[in-house]
């Protein structure tokens, strides 16, 4: 093991030698991405020094004049494919809500799907925890006739709460950070894999097209379509899940 470490040490060091020369070298330039000497590097970052020699030489082997170029990233290791298998197991959990959504919902366009996933994965708003204006809005929750509809484990929606959007409005702040918007793509993805093994009405190539050119513009909240706000009510405000204990909603 010791010398397996010295040995990738020790290859990491004159690949890096070989980068920083490679000019004068006078080497040809790699056809794939990552580079030969980065792909190698990676090799001997993740793996023994002879697994790591047989993949680096076998990807020498295969950028040659007679290949095109290509995206060839480095092996997953056995931990690395094991915690991917469990990440899209995981993943996966959110196709039931996406099914029951148009089920709840069979009007609903593609920008409305991008919107449901857009607050299932930020939520519209949350509730400060610490705003001693919450104790006001819980108050003013009593007395009003509302329903609330769970939308993912994470977050749900209260409906009727038209006559509270001003003090709500003071209170909302997005939940978006970086884990968050992989997340988002992560569910937008699942998304477009549902439609194309046509579990959702939708054209497949039209999908892809539109959530692209959402996608190009930043992530925001798109509101729904007028299909949707003709048919249903968009009444209705998104809190976390777990806030839902300081309110009335069951």
């Amino acid at each position: 093991m010791v010398i397996y470490m010295f040995l990738n040490s020790l290859a990491i060091k004159c690949i890096k030698k070989y980068q920083q020369n490679k000019a004068i070298i006078g080497s040809g330039r790699c056809k794939h991405y990552p580079s030969c000497s980065n792909y190698a590097i990676g090799c001997y970052e993740k793996f023994n020094f002879i697994k790591a020699s047989f993949l680096t030489l076998f990807r020498i082997i295969r950028c040659n004049p007679f290949t095109r170029k290509m995206y060839d990233p480095v092996p997953l290791t056995r931990k690395e494919k094991i915690a991917l298998k469990e990440k899209q197991k995981s993943l996966e959990l959110f196709n039931p809500y996406l099914l029951n959504e148009f089920k709840n919902y069979p009007l609903m366009q593609v920008q409305d799907f991008i919107t449901y996933i857009y607050e299932a994965t930020f939520g519209s708003y949350y509730l400060k925890e610490n705003n001693l204006s919450v104790d006001d809005f819980s108050k003013l929750l009593k007395q009003s006739n509302h329903e609330n509809e769970l939308i993912t484990d994470e977050y749900v929606k209260i409906y009727n709460t038209k006559e509270y959007t001003a003090l709500y409005n003071s209170l909302q702040t997005l939940e978006m950070n970086d884990t968050k918007i992989q997340l988002f793509n992560e569910r937008l993805y699942l998304f477009k894999k549902l439609v194309k093994k046509k579990l959702l009405p939708f054209n497949y190539k039209q999908t892809y097209n539109d959530i692209n050119n959402y996608l190009s513009h930043g992530i925001t909240y798109l509101g729904h379509s007028n299909i949707y706000t003709n048919n249903y009510t968009t009444d209705y405000i998104v809190i976390k899940n777990n806030l839902k204990k300081a309110y009335p909603i069951d």
